[in-house]
């Protein structure tokens, strides 16, 4: 912690420099929670005024969530795959454990995130979530505190389809920060705005020299953080999911494009829960530039080798049947995407 956040740690945050230590200091887990609630309102009227004051009122509100139950549900995936739609439905259960919705458990990764959460709150005046609850679970994972294995939901997405929301999900960051493209279309033409994103498509992803399969996110981050290799477990090829297992967590692993019919099995096989109503979130076409997205998609072309190169990987293969791949291969090999 910097030296210019408020000090807090005799309250709430565990010492790091022992991972035995199961309590802060000696005030009793209730006095500390009441302590919390007193702060509330206080932290809530500082709040989009001051970064270190709304990153640590998150935080006392994830330490507040997590003395209330030793379980929890972890939504942890790439981004792009369909997970704010798991998060929102589940979140609407009010269920007795609390729900994380991340992207990240990698420590360098979380470093960067909340470094650009820092630096984009003057103009945004908020965080966001997921970078507060990785930073949270990440300590827990780094203390060796799981003492009841989280229970993971994770989704896998056509690598085309994810990638081009992805590289739009990040332009539309920009847009918030005052990147207008709006503007532009009414000065310049959407035409040549439209071919401006299609360029710098091209030239971040499809010429990208230091290209990554999307689908290496499960080594370093599923592998590498809770020890569940996918890889070298059951393929969900020809499957809509399945479930894996660590001494950290259990994982539920979904494929999007069978989310619709297959949520309701795969959450009772999983969670027990019953008759879930899928709350549909994040649609790209009711967002602000949602029009601006259909326009990129009907401009951009994707090179046979570029396609190749995702559809063709053994990563691939393990999640989608040879039926499945050269169906959504074909899909993005049309002059114009639709």
């Amino acid at each position: 912690m910097s030296a210019d956040i408020p000090r807090t740690e005799s309250i709430i945050f565990i010492d790091s420099s022992s991972s035995n230590k199961k309590t802060v200091d000696k005030l009793s887990t209730a006095k500390k929670v009441d302590m919390v609630m007193k702060l509330k309102p206080l932290a809530q009227s500082l709040l989009r005024q001051n970064y270190h004051v709304t990153h640590l009122f998150h935080s006392l509100r994830l330490w507040g969530e997590g003395l209330k139950s030793s379980g929890k549900i972890v939504i942890y995936q790439m981004g792009k795959v369909g997970s704010t739609t798991i998060w929102e439905s589940l979140e609407s259960l009010s269920l007795d454990v609390p729900i994380y919705h991340i992207h990240t458990l990698k420590p360098e990764i979380i470093e960067i995130s909340a470094e650009r959460n820092k630096a984009s709150f003057p103009k945004l005046r908020f965080i966001y979530s997921e970078v507060v609850e990785s930073e949270y679970l990440r300590k827990e994972l780094d203390q060796e505190q799981i003492e009841t294995p989280w229970n993971v939901i994770t989704l896998v997405r056509d690598p085309i389809a994810r990638t081009l929301s992805r590289f739009f999900q990040q332009l539309e960051r920009e847009l918030h920060l005052g990147a207008d493209y709006r503007k532009k279309m009414e000065d310049e033409g959407s035409k040549k705005v439209v071919q401006e994103i299609v360029e710098r498509f091209h030239k971040e992803y499809i010429h990208d020299p230091n290209f990554q399969h999307p689908f290496a996110w499960f080594n370093y981050e599923l592998k590498d953080n809770l020890g569940v290799d996918i890889f070298k477990s059951t393929p969900l090829s020809g499957r809509d999911y399945c479930v894996y297992n660590s001494a950290k967590a259990r994982v539920l692993l979904l494929k999007l494009e069978s989310l619709s019919h297959c949520y309701q099995d795969a959450l009772q096989d999983f969670l027990g829960i019953q008759d879930l109503n899928l709350i549909q979130s994040n649609v790209r076409s009711q967002k602000r530039y949602g029009s601006l997205y259909k326009d990129f998609l009907k401009a951009v072309e994707l090179p046979d080798g570029y396609i190749d190169k995702l559809y063709g990987s053994d990563l691939v293969k393990h999640f989608y049947s040879d039926a499945e791949i050269e169906r959504l291969s074909q899909r993005w090999r049309k002059v114009s995407v639709c």
